[in-house]
């Protein structure tokens, strides 16, 4: 599967899409937070993030810290909440809603779920 990395905002809703899917390679990853960092500028703290990782394959460690440095940058412009549309095999076995300070973040199965919650 050819690796997709896009990302989305929508300053009027106040909203970043993202999605993440194949197997990425360490510059995929890298141009992808630069290109995430200045869709970031666009919006406004409190924005919401609907974050479809149903066919996202990590490689390497590698490229699991710099999705860990992507996530911190997301964190760090204070989202209000977060949407992850997963598989059902993945992100539902962990808590269907977790609380980090300042946002809250639920998995989905579908994109509909996913945009009820961050529209509710």
């Amino acid at each position: 599967m050819k690796p997709v990395l896009t990302v989305k905002t929508d300053p009027l809703k106040n909203r970043m899409s993202m999605k993440m899917s194949g197997s990425v390679t360490v510059v995929e990853a890298r141009q992808f937070r630069k290109r995430l960092v200045a869709q970031l500028a666009r919006l406004k703290p409190g924005f919401t993030l609907l974050n479809d990782t149903r066919d996202f394959k990590p490689t390497t460690s590698d490229v699991l810290q710099l999705v860990e440095g992507i996530m911190e940058s997301v964190i760090s412009a204070k989202p209000s909440k977060v949407a992850r549309i997963v598989s059902s095999g993945s992100g539902l076995r962990l808590n269907k809603i977790s609380s980090r300070p300042g946002y809250k973040t639920a998995a989905f199965l579908t994109p509909e779920e996913a945009v009820d919650f961050l529209d509710g």
